[in-house]
């Protein structure tokens, strides 16, 4: 156990390099061995530790325990004092990781490897005793670390680092549905799903009402685990501002491991509220601040890229933490409008940068007060394949650049008739783990002068898709553009998997066709329309 140059500290290094085998049959083990033995622990028996194995490889496609398999590294485990050891996992060499192997090949003389190992190169591993069935819990073992050396090549070796053995380093998991806003002042219930590799042992919520602390509250465990927290609220009026953080311990010794969501440093907002008096008309430059808007993880600032202010997501927009792996990031508007008979129109700016196979963004309606939600429209970054994908796909920033402005006819959604009471909100829907810069949205208009007479404009419009959800097997599309002739389509599943695909669909006189869909699982599914330099993306429901 040293330091050796190239690393920042110490750790556990082999013989740099280490030595052919000289032993029986030309053969040698370098071992090193831990004095103390572990009691193997029930449940998950978990060892985890960093490594950089530059270490002769075996022949291509060969396998532990093959006679083309030369030196490897190994950890073994005895519970007869050492008289005999079993491998926890099957031995390795530089082959493990690329990085290894090309840093073993990449200097070779005399048919030996003069590389030389590095910090950069540490690669995690985990594994759990019990995956190896001749351990069971409450079995006293020895463990060792062994590297076995042929006569034929050798390399620079094996470190460890940051080992760990059966100690709890995992905090617990969190998930949690956020609210945006109350517009009652019935009980306030906060609920959470909280797991952990061992065992939880609380979980509590930080409270404060118009930025006074209002200290702590323990969540009781309703069922299984599902925590909950009662909230008395009736005290509180329209304009108030209740702030929450949920906190999860483990059981770990002698400090738990924690979690803190949304973070250890910051609070869900959820103010209350009252939805205003209906409109006719909306619009916003978002230049100057506004109340006009409620939700976490959205702001209307000015940031870097951008010469004024707008809607933005947060940057990068945040992972998913919420049930079944999802998360709704939504940014809601908070006074209705009435829908018109002459300029039923929604227009805005926007740029989006978020990954796509899972994730999307969407504009939604309600005529309820928030109770229920529909989709207006729903999108993602490859709606602009070429301006907006190739930054996501090389980790770019939003900028001014990359506006686009969409037009939305409101009455072109079922849902959606002249004379309803509409809110409308901006919403992210978050699955994946891939991280993303965002999404943008400025200079939204909603019925107002600057777009009305957009009806004439065959950007607002390019087809009608309908019925949807679908429930007969037949999904029937009727393009706008009179001299359209046939379309090409595809439609993709919502985890990226192209499940059917046409080209030169023909259309009839009245620029409509069919497409046969009864193939399909129910589910929610990507339309992909293209008529020539043109096409637009669709969400479609199919029912069985």
């Amino acid at each position: 156990i040293k330091e050796e140059s190239g690393f920042d500290d110490g750790a556990l290094h082999s013989d740099h390099p280490y030595a052919n085998g000289t032993g029986t049959n030309n053969e040698s083990s370098y071992i090193i061995e831990m004095k103390v033995p572990i009691i193997v622990r029930s449940g998950e028996a978990i060892v985890s530790y960093d490594e950089v194995v530059l270490i002769e490889p075996g022949e291509d496609n060969t396998e532990f325990g093959d006679d083309g398999f030369y030196d490897y590294a190994v950890i073994e485990a005895s519970k007869d004092g050492g008289s005999s050891w079993i491998p926890l996992m099957d031995g390795y060499d530089a082959r493990a990781q690329p990085i290894w192997l090309s840093t073993y090949d990449g200097s070779i003389s005399d048919n030996n490897s003069t590389a030389i190992g590095t910090e950069s190169m540490y690669r995690s591993r985990t594994f759990d005793i019990l995956d190896n069935e001749e351990f069971i819990a409450g079995d006293e073992i020895l463990i060792r670390f062994r590297i076995f050396a042929d006569e034929a090549a050798h390399g620079w070796g094996w470190a460890v680092d940051n080992l760990n053995i059966q100690l709890d380093v995992t905090p617990p998991t969190v998930v949690h549905n956020h609210l945006d806003y109350l517009t009652s002042l019935d009980q306030f219930t906060i609920t959470a799903n909280v797991t952990d590799n061992f065992d939880v042992d609380s979980v509590g919520v930080h409270l404060m009402v118009n930025d006074v602390d209002q200290g702590k509250i323990r969540m009781v465990r309703t069922t299984g685990s599902s925590f909950q927290a009662l909230i008395n609220i009736s005290s509180l009026s329209v304009g108030d501002v209740i702030k929450y953080k949920i906190g999860a311990f483990d059981t770990k010794q002698p400090e738990g491991n924690s979690t803190h969501l949304p973070s250890e440093d910051e609070f869900f907002e959820v103010p209350i509220i009252e939805f205003g008096t209906a409109q006719d008309s909306y619009s916003n430059d978002f230049n100057s601040a506004t109340s006009d808007f409620v939700g976490n993880f959205f702001t209307i600032e000015t940031v870097s890229g951008f010469d004024d202010g707008a809607i933005h997501s947060r940057h990068p927009y945040p992972l998913a933490f919420g049930v079944n792996g999802r998360s709704s990031f939504n940014y809601t508007l908070t006074t209705p409008i009435t829908i018109s008979s002459t300029k039923p129109f929604m227009s805005y700016k926007e740029a989006l940068l978020i990954e796509s196979s899972s994730d999307y963004a969407a504009l939604e309606g309600s005529k309820d007060n928030g109770a229920t939600w529909f989709e207006i429209t729903a999108y993602d970054t490859n709606d602009e394949s070429t301006l907006w994908a190739p930054v996501f796909q090389s980790g770019g920033d939003g900028s001014k650049s990359l506006f686009k402005t969409r037009l939305i006819r409101l009455t072109e959604d079922p849902e959606i008739s002249v004379g309803d009471e509409v809110l409308f909100r901006f919403k992210i829907n978050r699955r994946s783990t891939t991280q993303g810069w965002g999404w943008v949205i400025d200079d939204l208009e909603i019925q107002t002068e600057v777009i009305q007479g957009l009806e004439d404009n065959a950007e607002v419009k390019f087809a009608s898709v309908y019925p949807n959800p679908i429930r007969d097997g037949k999904l029937s599309i009727q393009l706008t553009n009179p001299s359209a002739r046939s379309v090409d389509y595809s439609i993709i599943s919502m985890d990226g998997q192209s499940r059917l695909i046409g080209q030169n669909l023909e259309l009839d006189n009245e620029q409509k066709a069919s497409i046969d869909v009864s193939t399909l699982p129910s589910g929610l599914f990507v339309l992909k329309l293209i008529n020539g330099e043109t096409a637009r993306v669709y969400k479609v429901m199919k029912l069985d």
